[in-house]
């Protein structure tokens, strides 16, 4: 309501996980012009992104992608702008994406640039553990990341600015996303 009374030309799209007819309801009556569910298949969120952008509303649009099958899915798209993916010393299964988004003209966002803070600072054994699936995949984390920290300190950068400076320089990445909790 508040976002309509301060732009009534606004076009308001609600993107929920409520699918009831009482919400949908509801974000009409405070001024939705579009009603979305969260788990609404790929192609309605892409025809509902189009139709925003065929009135007008919005220019351009991205998308998050967490599996690869979600990136080449959204790359079959003419209208998506972007795709914001993780890319990082450690998850690297997203990089043959990269030349297809290029190839594509769809400017790449890279994000958990730093792996969630494991690039960042030193970590325990039980605190690496505390990210992973299994104690398999925690042992190969930590692995790498000695790696990584080695080829770091060869090259006479902090891990974290050694990781960033690896995102930086892909082909294809168009802007790297850190998270940060503090300054």
């Amino acid at each position: 309501r508040t976002s309509r009374r301060l732009r009534p030309d606004a076009h308001i799209l609600v993107a929920t996980v409520f699918d009831d007819e009482r919400s949908v309801v509801n974000a009409i009556c405070a001024g939705a012009t579009g009603y979305l569910v969260k788990d609404s298949t790929p192609a309605e969120w892409v025809a509902a992104l189009e139709a925003l952008k065929q009135a007008g509303k919005i220019r351009y649009y991205g998308v998050s992608c967490d599996t690869l099958d979600a990136a080449y899915a959204a790359l079959k798209h003419a209208g998506v702008s972007s795709l914001q993916v993780p890319v990082n010393l450690l998850s690297r299964e997203f990089l043959p994406v990269l030349d297809k988004a290029q190839d594509a003209g769809v400017g790449v966002i890279a994000r958990e640039c730093l792996a969630n803070g494991l690039l960042v600072k030193e970590l325990s054994p039980e605190q690496i553990r505390s990210y992973c699936q299994s104690d398999v995949e925690a042992a190969d984390k930590a692995a790498q990341i000695d790696g990584h920290r080695r080829k770091a300190a060869e090259s006479g950068n902090p891990l974290a600015q050694f990781a960033l400076r690896w995102v930086c320089t892909l082909d294809g990445v168009s802007v790297s996303l850190i998270g940060v909790s503090s300054l």
